[in-house]
Parts: C-alpha cells; structure tokens; sequence
C-alpha cells in the first residue's frame, strides 16, 4: 500500500462522489494534476477535465470561471449533486452537454482457452521502451511520472504489425492494487480480435499481481462496452458530467 501524506488524507474525501477513486488517488498522489483548495472544497483540473468536490465555494467558482474563459477547446465537468449541479448547469446553460461514464469492475476470472501467444502483442519492457516504436505508447502513460514508474507499477502490450504499432493495452491510474485499462487499435485493423486478444492477455499476465481492474468508458460508446463485458468486465457504477463547449 501507498503511504499517504496528511495533505492528501484531507482532500481526497472531498471526491468520495467519484466513481474512479484510483483515478483520484493516483493524480493527487503524484501530483500530476492542478489542485485548487479552499477550507472544505477543492477542483482539480487535469487535462480538459475540472473534477469539483466538497462544499460549494464561490472561490472554486471563479477560478473555474476563468479557466473555462481562456478556453477554446472542449472539456469536462464533474461535480457533485445538489449546489454545485445546479451552479454549473445555471450558470454555463447552453455550453453545456450531459454526458455518462460507464465504470465496469472485472469479475476476477480469467479465460483459461485464451491464446496466451500472439507474434504481433508484445509487452512494454523497459528494453522495449528503448526502441524507436515506442513513441506512440510513451505518449499514452501520461497517467505516471516516466518509464519507469510505469515499469515498476503499470504493465502494457503494443500491437505491433509490419514494424508499426497498431494498438495497446494499458494500465493507467495504477495505485493501491487498483488501475484501470486503455485500450486502442487502428482503424485499419479493427474488426480482428486484436482488442479483445490483448485485453484477455493484459487479464492473464496479471494473475499473480492481483489487481483490482477497472474500464471507464463512455456510455454512447458501444464496442467499448461491448468489448468490456465480454472480456468478463462488469458494469459497477456510472456517473454523469457535462461536457462544456464555447
């Protein structure tokens, strides 16, 4: 386990709405996201995401007002029932689309007639991440420090075909036992089992680590969920958020 400083014991209940608790704890642990903190409040903006908890505040409104002010590009809003949900949809109505994220929890069993060897899924060492391939799957961890916290608390496995790599598999928010997968293949090869092969090996290598595996997904998006629960994923929980766009 994660030993925890006194600074984040004090604004991670502030989140206790949020569905993707891992997600949270790994951005405040370390401390990749933007936090804005008063006495009983806090946002965090990671991304195009404003994540608000706690009590409502006028100072976590303004600063979120102009955040929202300088952008151009679309983001995501979450925040809690009640004041804050009336707030936000009063105050940025017409800005704004309500959208869901499906959560999914993986039932811990593992399919045991799954191919366990496939020429072109390959995992993401730390000599694999030396190679000139790896750029693509550098640039989608953003969710840890570097390389090698990802080596030494994440796993992954990239498609590589004809000397490209064509998809992965990712875990990403990893902490306390818990992480979440991302999943990607190109347009070009869809349609050929690669995502649902990587996904049950990604389950198979990880056996012995003993996670707690989590897929977030919008709820709209179909194959993702699809793919979610006949790889033995399933549906915990959903949470709504607004969309927010100029």
């Amino acid at each position: 386990m994660v030993c925890y400083k006194q600074d984040f014991l004090d604004i991670l209940p502030l989140f206790s709405y949020q569905n993707s608790q891992y997600m949270i704890k790994s951005l405040l642990f370390r401390k990749q996201a933007k936090v804005d903190k008063t006495e009983n409040s806090a946002m965090i903006t990671w991304g195009p995401s404003h994540i608000i908890g706690g009590e409502f505040s006028d100072e976590i409104c303004n600063i979120l007002q102009n955040q929202l002010q300088n952008r151009k590009s679309p983001c995501g809003i979450y925040c809690p029932e009640g004041e804050w949900k009336s707030y936000i949809t009063h105050t940025f109505f017409g800005n704004l689309e309500e959208r869901q994220i499906n959560l999914y929890q993986h039932d811990g069993l593992t399919d045991a007639n799954c191919q366990t060897e496939n020429p072109h899924i390959i995992q993401t060492t730390k000599e694999w991440f030396q190679c000139d391939l790896s750029s693509i799957v550098k640039n989608e961890i953003y969710s840890y420090t570097s390389v090698d916290d990802f080596i030494q608390n994440g796993f992954g496995l990239a498609l590589v075909i004809d000397g490209q790599v064509c998809g992965y598999c990712l875990s990403e928010y990893s902490i306390d036992n818990e992480c979440a997968i991302t999943i990607w293949v190109d347009e070009e090869h869809r349609g050929r089992g690669y995502a649902k092969m990587m996904t049950r090996l990604f389950l198979q290598y990880n056996r012995h680590k003993n996670w707690n595996i989590f897929w977030a997904c919008e709820s709209d998006n179909i194959p993702s969920n699809n793919l979610a629960q006949s790889a033995g994923f399933v549906l915990s929980s959903s949470l709504k958020y607004y969309e927010w766009r100029r």
